[in-house]
């Protein structure tokens, strides 16, 4: 049966996948975040000058990290949104995944579902499928190929469905599988904001997040790329306004969609002693759209009765705010993380440990993280 599975191709893995929507490479920033407004799925295939040529994927956080890259950017965040394209894909490019590996690979639909597993364990984060379904007509006369993605998520939603070939390691816990990786992308609630940007940037490419740590290291929350994609480009303001456990604070109000007056004059204040009078501007012209609205004392009040914002764990179904964490222990078995990870749609799980000397449930200390590209590293050494 495992040989039967390794003869599965790339095309089994996009059955029902829609084509993704793309956009050429001379358009600029600011076009790419408009498109990316009106995308249900938030992100975006960039095509370059040859029109089966993909360079890359954009998501709304790939444009929040590019205005918060530099003093020019947040200095002039106008500016930065009428740059070429092509600026952010390089930006990607040097500071996101590090290895000088293309992020985004083009397979082919033939390509075999071991190859595929390959390219994603060699750094690739996205593999980018054509899609050959198209009449003869439309081959020739359209102007633009299509294509859908493929990511370690469904990879592991693929191989999931062989899960009896695996049945003999995926009931070992994670702990006796050595699959917990030390956290190399966290940040102390008192370290500014912007300071995870490039961890972000990192956490873009590797599908992961980064953590906000208390003082003595336990988990209070995360800042995640998803998030930042469901904010608009005034949280570049609240970025460089604010701490990391502050930011935190700032996500959880975005989620209930209000943000209280005092806090934004906060924000306002600190950017116009810091002279970022372009983000104060970019700010007061995204807020006088936005659907949230000021808030009043009470609704303060009744963020921050629920103690340190991010800290509640979210082992359940369901929907979870932003920042909430979906976590487990050392001695979770391997399919439990697999299923927890897919039921919250991300590509990692935090490992916490809750003993006594950290006070509990409420003190769990982050001892690690396990991602889809270690989980994927058991299936092909099984296979």
């Amino acid at each position: 049966m495992a040989v039967s599975l390794l003869s599965h191709e790339v095309s089994d893995l996009c059955i029902g996948k829609p084509p993704v929507r793309s956009l050429p490479i001379t358009a600029s920033v600011g076009e790419a975040l408009s498109a990316l407004k009106r995308c249900p799925e938030n992100e975006l295939c960039i095509v370059g000058s040859e029109k089966k040529a993909v360079v890359g994927k954009v998501r709304v956080a790939d444009v929040i990290c590019y205005l918060c890259s530099s003093e020019d950017n947040l200095f002039d965040p106008v500016g930065a949104l009428n740059k070429p394209l092509s600026d952010l894909l390089i930006f990607k490019e040097t500071g996101g995944a590090g290895t000088g590996r293309a992020i985004v690979r083009q397979i082919e639909p033939r390509a075999s579902l071991f190859k595929a597993i390959d390219e994603i364990l060699d750094g690739a984060g996205t593999l980018v499928v054509p899609i050959h379904s198209r009449t003869s007509w439309q081959k020739h006369h359209s102007t633009t190929a299509e294509f859908c993605w493929l990511t370690h998520e469904d990879l592991i939603r693929y191989l999931l469905g062989s899960i009896s070939l695996f049945s003999h390691v995926t009931t070992l816990s994670i702990s006796s599988l050595s699959l917990i990786r030390p956290i190399t992308l966290s940040i102390s609630q008192h370290e500014p904001a912007i300071s995870a940007i490039p961890l972000l940037q990192q956490a873009i490419s590797n599908g992961t997040s980064v953590a906000v740590l208390s003082d003595n290291g336990c988990l209070l929350g995360e800042i995640s790329p998803p998030q930042l994609s469901s904010c608009d480009e005034s949280v570049a303001a609240a970025i460089a306004a604010l701490s990391a456990g502050e930011f935190l604070s700032y996500l959880e109000y975005q989620y209930h969609g209000f943000l209280p007056e005092s806090f934004s004059n906060a924000i306002k204040s600190r950017l116009k002693e810091d002279g970022l009078s372009g983000l104060m501007n970019l700010m007061e012209e995204v807020s006088s759209g936005s659907l949230l609205s000021s808030g009043s004392s009470s609704d303060e009040e009744s963020v921050q009765q629920k103690g340190h914002l991010g800290r509640t764990m979210s082992r359940g179904y369901g929907r979870r705010s932003p920042v909430e964490v979906v976590a487990c222990s050392p001695e979770s078995s391997l399919v439990a993380v697999i299923v927890q990870a897919i039921a919250h749609r991300v590509g990692y799980v935090w490992v916490v440990d809750g003993g006594e000397e950290f006070g509990g449930q409420d003190e769990e200390k982050l001892v690690g993280i396990v991602t889809f590209s270690d989980i994927l590293k058991v299936f092909r050494e099984q296979l």
